[in-house]
């Protein structure tokens, strides 16, 4: 029977770092190669920085030139807290991977493999393992809070013992120059990224759902479905890692462990690289995939990213193990690891499963195996990832008659959603069909002309000449790279070229890029002139990036303590829209536990510490619906009584900006009795506003930079968020109604409002 190889190291070799030569040739004269990269390297960037001036560090203490000691340490503290405990989650991942695989095969399943590889896999293993137990009691209605914490204290406390009983193994051998430079700068951009993470979450998607829906669950207790809100159909792995950290801690440990998941990527890169080429390899590696601008810009933010890129990752690592030594437990991981993959994102079918699942067949094919042989790894990959990421598909299967709902509702199942087909599948909409965007992509989206949030950086372009100049290379950077294209070619096809559904792959294109880079047979004095300009190219990107950040996220403010919570978080700036959290954070506080909040012109409900009801800007509104069912406003406040809902939230300025999704989708007769009940049971009891960050004009705070601008601002009533009672009608009569704002015309879309139009006028003067 023949077996599939990839220039087979010995394990013997490999654990003690003995690597064989890994030299590859130029295919043309050396000083022609010179030529071609300085020539090419002019060129890109006369290119690059005629759209993308040299980035200079974001002043990040403009607004803040005297920090106080008094409010920084305790700011300090909180920011260690969270860190420890996003680590330990880690740890408790990594212990139940350590135990389970102890008891495989009588403790021999990772015998041969380094700690530093052993650390990857096992943590890989264990937290889809802890998800999965969590989802279980989720599903169960079991969340408890005590529980978890008790949970991930004995676990993290024996991840750290099985840690410390193998640092005798670990033999740490003198770094090179431009290795301690590369781990330095690695440790530069953790330390940039830690500022973003360890802020509260602004990023609108994480406030809405990717937080917003497990925040919602552990409010209520219970896993569950939301027509309301269908990405609480998704498949959420990464997510429910998401959820732990809120039940330990709270949401910036979150985005802690999201920023830790982009450093753990960072980790396995290296390991990789350090296995199967040399160290240097593996740091080049991962300094170039932790560097690049997308991975910054997802690691300030609850995002899944770099949760779903560590399972990929993971994948490819245990592929390429699998190929090397031919066991079949290698293949069995990288199913599982892909599953767990499965089981967070729907995107992981087209950019991990599909790319992933090819490579193994094709490589198959490539080296000659047996068609048998290549069927049957195909298959146990394939049904192994299925059967991992099978629960949540199943989930939704039961609760919509359609596994991937809210995709393609309008052909399967038996659950309906407001948005159109095309809406769910267009976002972001497709580049231009031309030869240079689909066949000469890498341009393009280095120059920002792509697509949106096309900030790639320069280096994966500037080294593009190294795939074409050289031969002789090794069959695993030959696989990775059959990988890569299968994964471009999805992202071409099925991700329109957007970055962030690239970003799992990006450790992989590292991989490849370190390898050329380190192992070409240019002289030394080139090479390093070449890792001089990875380290001003990582540099650059880092000041790129710390000006995104300065703008969108403002973090000094209150990681120095400079901020508080309820100040940084009701302050609107680019990427944070209309905050609702100044009256939110009221309701917290003031609003008995048993009370119930429906929003109307909000959708996130992350910060709610009531049960909450909301929905997506073009979804179902779980207000309007209730509306619908109502023959009249008595029987509106019936149905709001019946779900125990007591609040109303409305955000004046966020229901304008959204006006365009249609959310208030009104008929006459429903405009007609939500008038009617909003007069006869409606109370305004609290409102509140934002202020407003404009670093373009270096206005960090308009209410204390502007007071006349302000005074006026303030007085309009259609810039502040409200919070109003539902009462009885009888209860309601010692109070005036309060304005209802759903009769202007800048709350609906111009289709809606010819149909409204006279209604709404006759309801005005009737309400004067």
């Amino acid at each position: 029977m023949k077996k599939t190889k990839i220039k087979k190291t010995p394990l013997s070799k490999i654990k003690e770092g003995i690597k064989p030569q890994n030299e590859i040739v130029s295919t043309l004269p050396q000083s022609i190669v010179y030529i071609i990269f300085i020539g090419w390297f002019i060129f890109v960037f006369s290119e690059y920085f005629s759209k993308f001036s040299p980035a200079v560090f974001g002043g990040f203490f403009a607004n803040y030139p005297a920090l106080s000691v008094s409010k920084l340490f305790p700011r300090i503290y909180e920011g260690l807290l969270n860190i420890i405990v996003a680590f330990a989650i880690i740890l408790s991942g990594f212990a139940i991977g350590d135990i389970l695989t102890k008891k495989i095969q009588k403790g021999i399943f990772f015998k041969e493999i380094s700690f530093l590889e052993k650390f990857v896999f096992s943590a890989a293993l264990g937290l889809g393992v802890l998800v999965f137990v969590t989802f279980s009691l989720g599903l169960a209605g079991l969340l408890n809070k005590t529980f978890f914490i008790i949970l991930v204290l004995i676990l993290s406390a024996v991840g750290v013992l099985s840690i410390f009983s193998s640092l005798s193994a670990i033999k740490i051998s003198s770094f090179s120059l431009t290795e301690k430079i590369g781990v330095l700068l690695i440790a530069y951009i953790a330390f940039f990224n830690a500022l973003g993470a360890l802020t509260p979450e602004t990023f609108y998607d994480s406030q809405f759902y990717q937080l917003g829906i497990p925040a919602k669950w552990l409010l209520e207790g219970k896993i569950t479905s939301n027509i309301y809100m269908p990405p609480s159909f998704f498949p959420f792995n990464v997510n429910i890692l998401y959820m732990i950290a809120m039940m330990v801690n709270n949401e910036i440990t979150v985005k802690v462990l999201h920023w830790l998941f982009g450093l753990l990527m960072a980790f396995a890169v290296y390991t990789f690289g350090k296995k199967y080429f040399s160290r240097k390899v593996g740091v080049f590696a991962a300094l170039i995939f932790y560097s690049a601008i997308p991975v910054m810009l997802v690691s300030w933010k609850s995002a899944v990213e770099l949760g779903i890129g560590f399972f990929e990752f993971a994948t490819v690592f245990a592929l390429v193990n699998f190929f090397a030594n031919n066991e079949k437990k290698w293949l069995v991981l990288s199913g599982v690891f892909c599953g767990f993959s499965l089981g967070s994102k729907y995107t992981s079918i087209a950019f991990s499963f599909l790319p992933a699942m090819l490579t193994i067949f094709l490589w198959g094919i490539a080296k000659k195996d047996k068609v048998s042989i290549i069927l049957k790894n195909t298959f146990i990959f394939t049904a192994t990832a299925l059967l991992v990421c099978s629960p949540w598909y199943i989930r939704n299967i039961v609760h919509s008659g359609n596994p991937v709902f809210p995709f393609f509702w309008q052909k399967i199942g038996f659950l309906t959603v407001r948005a159109a087909e095309g809406a769910l599948l267009s976002d972001p909409a497709a580049p231009q069909f031309t030869f240079l965007n689909y066949f000469g992509f890498l341009w393009p989206l280095t120059m920002g002309t792509l697509q949106q949030e096309s900030y790639l950086g320069v280096l994966f372009l500037s080294f593009l000449p190294f795939l074409f100049l050289f031969k002789k290379i090794d069959d695993k950077i030959v696989f990775l790279i059959l990988y890569t294209f299968l994964c471009i070619l999805f992202w071409a096809i099925l991700g329109r070229y957007y970055l962030r559904y690239f970003i799992p792959t990006l450790p992989v294109v590292g991989i490849i890029y370190a390898y050329y880079l380190v192992n070409q047979n240019t002289s030394m004095y080139f090479k390093n002139l070449l890792f001089l300009l990875v380290f001003y190219i990582v540099f650059n990107n880092v000041n790129f990036a710390s000006n995104i950040l300065k703008h969108t996220q403002d973090p000094i403010g209150y990681v120095s303590g400079m901020q508080t919570k309820k100040e940084y978080l009701s302050t609107q700036r680019p990427g944070y829209p209309a905050p609702y959290y100044q009256t939110l954070n009221w309701a917290n506080r003031n609003l008995p536990k048993e009370a119930k909040i429906i929003f109307l012109g909000e959708t996130r409900g992350l910060f709610s510490e009531r049960i909450f009801y909301t929905s997506g800007a073009g979804d179902y509104s779980p207000f309007i619906e209730r509306l619908k069912r109502a023959s009249g406003s008595d029987e509106l406040y019936s149905l709001f009584q019946n779900d125990g809902i007591t609040h109303i939230l409305l955000n004046i300025p966020e229901a304008k900006r959204l006006a365009s999704y249609d959310i208030f989708y009104f008929e006459e007769n429903d405009l007609n009795i939500f008038n009617d009940f909003w007069r006869k049971h409606v109370r305004e009891v609290y409102r509140d506003i934002a202020d407003i960050y404009l670093p373009q004009h270096g206005i960090a705070s308009m209410k204390r930079q502007q007071p006349e601008w302000w005074a006026g601002y303030f007085a309009d009533p259609k810039n502040h968020v409200y919070l109003y009672e539902i009462l009885a009608e009888d209860e309601a009569k010692s109070k005036p109604p309060p304005f209802n704002f759903l009769l202007l015309e800048e709350f609906y879309t111009k289709k809606r409002w010819q149909n409204l139009r006279g209604t709404a006028g006759i309801l005005s003067r009737g309400n004067k």
